[in-house]
């Protein structure tokens, strides 16, 4: 079990999807926290904690100040992340149940 310095999965998640220049996915996400972020992430779109936007057959979540343009261009996605690096970003931490 992971546990995260922001202190919920709502906090955590929304952080993520902040941090990221390109934004995520939901299986990035999922696989960077250990568990699933379906419902998670529904609120944070609802509370407009976070933006979210059609890449193709992929669905980003990003920044609300993100804008459209800026991840409209093809395989800007993981142009502007490195896509084979999910590890643990430096706001998580692992620990044991």
């Amino acid at each position: 079990m992971g546990f995260s310095r922001a202190g919920t999965l709502k906090r955590t998640t929304a952080d993520l999807v902040r941090i990221s220049e390109a934004g995520r996915t939901h299986p990035e996400l999922e696989q960077i926290v250990r568990v699933r972020v379906h419902n998670t992430l529904l609120d944070l779109v609802e509370e407009k904690e976070i933006g979210r936007e059609r890449l193709g057959g992929l669905t980003i979540y990003v920044s609300p100040d993100k804008t459209r343009s800026a991840i409209s261009r093809p395989g800007e996605h993981c142009a502007a992340m490195d896509c084979r690096n999910l590890e643990d970003p430096p706001s998580l931490t692992r620990g044991r149940a």
